[in-house]
């Protein structure tokens, strides 16, 4: 299917299949769903418990967001907070699901997780906006107490809406 002269598609990957211990998916998949939760809820001061002190985060395709790559944990605190902010008045949900880990090694994997981030005005009967749908890509790292933090996490858009 085309749309003037840009050709509209499924970009296809190759993603190996690697076997991960249950416990780890499960630590992972905390640290995923805390995430949206510190997130949605306006607690980007804890996102220590998210992402490592050098983390950065993007969009792919690179710079797609105004103020991306961020890089360093206290710039993605404020980064996030600045958003969550600016949208006081809706309430955002960030559902992720799908978990897929691409690599894996006792301290470092590569997670995927499919990504629907709805807006709604707390209170109404209205049906829920969606106003993206996407993948986060993360590179994840044990740190010395043996949780896993997000060092790297990449944005995949597919269709986003007005935030």
């Amino acid at each position: 299917m085309t749309v003037g002269e840009e050709k509209i598609g499924v970009t296809r990957r190759r993603l190996p299949v690697v076997e991960v211990p249950t416990e780890v998916l499960v630590q992972v998949e905390n640290v995923l769903n805390r995430y949206t939760y510190l997130y949605d809820y306006g607690n980007a001061e804890q996102l220590g418990h998210v992402f490592t002190g050098d983390a950065t985060l993007d969009t792919n395709p690179p710079g797609l967001r105004e103020g991306l790559p961020v890089t360093g944990l206290e710039n993605i605190i404020e980064f996030l907070g600045s958003r969550y902010d600016a949208n006081e008045l809706f309430q955002r949900r960030h559902v992720i699901t799908n978990l897929y880990i691409s690599e894996y090694t006792a301290d470092r994997l590569r997670s995927h997780v499919y990504l629907h981030v709805t807006k709604s005005i707390p209170g109404t009967f209205a049906a829920p906006d969606l106003v993206l749908a996407g993948e986060y890509e993360d590179v994840m790292v044990r740190n010395a107490d043996g949780c896993w933090r997000i060092r790297e996490r990449l944005v995949h858009e597919d269709r986003m809406g007005p935030h």
